[in-house]
């Protein structure tokens, strides 16, 4: 006849219980196995027989024992206190404005985010210093080339005001020496092309040419009107054409080309004439 087999009695499953709870409570303060916890189990797999499911006692319990475990790693009072402040002037958009607000997901992920800013300070710290190291260098070399391009710029002005003095200078040695032609060609008995005075200092008039002669910023208003004046009234295509065409020796192309010239030059002159009184 086989034996009768009885079921365990309740004392034996509540040491095996214990146990287990001993065991996990062990790997749970464990760092290395913090985040492969898995909760106990408290019950037995039997036949036809399902247990009980409250997710959130155990999600409630899991949070407990993971802030117990990390405040025997780093001081309860004195790691929580650096993670309180969580204001909404530091805070990313769209986050919680304070800690009761956050899931448990958020919050997990501030906790390990401050827990690595604090294993890494002193890399954090290295990494901003040569960060502000960087942009002090930046700098520095945006103020020099700052100053280079004044000192360039200075330079340049300083280069254009002599060179405009010295225009000057040679324009007004020009129209005295340019007055002196025109008395000299009034006394010629003929004239060619290459004898032909022109308002300007080169031998071609240009716009830009006969505006630097004639045109003295140094001079008043009325000084450089009255200079213009004179020099359109000599250079009217019917009196300088009556005044030099008949001692003028040269080609009949040579002559189409100063009748050419003398329309030109009376166009700039009056070109500046308008420039001048729509200022």
């Amino acid at each position: 006849m086989p034996k009768l087999r009885y079921k365990d009695s309740g004392e034996k499953k509540k040491k095996k219980k214990e146990k287990k709870e001993k065991k996990s409570s062990r790997r749970s303060r464990s760092p290395s196995h913090r985040a492969h916890y898995k909760p106990p189990v408290y019950y037995e797999n039997e036949e036809g027989w399902i247990p009980p499911i409250d997710s959130q006692k155990e999600q409630d319990d899991w949070n407990e024992r993971l802030f117990q475990a990390m405040g025997e790693d780093e001081g309860s009072q004195a790691f929580f206190s650096q993670y309180e402040d969580y204001s909404s002037s530091t805070k990313p958009r769209n986050e919680p404005s304070s800690v009761n607000e956050m899931t448990d997901e958020e919050y997990r992920r501030y906790i390990e985010k401050g827990m690595w800013t604090k294993q890494n300070a002193e890399a954090i710290a290295l990494e901003e210093k040569r960060k502000e190291e960087k942009e002090k260098r930046r700098k520095k070399r945006e103020e020099e080339k700052a100053r280079q391009d004044a000192a360039e710029a200075e330079a340049r002005r300083v280069a254009a005001v002599y060179d405009q003095l010295r225009k000057l200078q040679k324009n007004a040695e020009s129209r005295g020496t340019y007055e002196e032609k025109w008395a000299t060609l009034d006394k010629a008995e003929t004239i060619t092309q290459k004898s032909m005075v022109w308002p300007c200092r080169g031998i071609i008039p240009t716009l830009q040419n006969i505006r630097e002669f004639l045109i003295n910023p140094q001079d008043s208003t009325k000084e450089n009107r009255l200079r213009l004046r004179r020099e359109q009234l000599r250079y009217h295509p019917d009196k300088i054409l009556q005044r030099v065409l008949p001692k003028f020796k040269g080609t009949t192309e040579e002559q189409e080309k100063l009748k050419m010239r003398v329309n030109e030059v009376s166009g700039w002159l009056n070109e500046l004439w308008t420039e001048m009184n729509h200022k």
